[in-house]
């Protein structure tokens, strides 16, 4: 029964591993992650930074650009 477990466990890594290495396609939670993202990188630019998260204009640069980097990678694994 162990030996089954750890197969099946390792089955089901890699099948997660392949369904999110680059070129794979887009799957739901992605899906979901790239809208939700679109969403906040909305809400972040029209945010006053220092107000609402106490960050320094270097950490907010760093955020959006992680954001948009972010985007653009999901973007990319759905086809655009």
């Amino acid at each position: 029964m162990t030996n089954l477990l750890a197969e099946k466990n390792t089955k089901t890594f890699l099948f997660l591993l392949s369904n999110t290495a680059e070129g794979s396609t887009m799957d739901s939670v992605s899906h979901n992650l790239l809208h939700a993202l679109q969403w906040e990188q909305h809400d972040y630019e029209v945010a006053d930074k220092q107000q609402r998260w106490d960050l320094n204009p270097q950490e907010a640069e760093a955020v959006g650009k992680w954001i948009s980097a972010r985007i653009e990678e999901l973007k990319k694994l759905r086809g655009d």
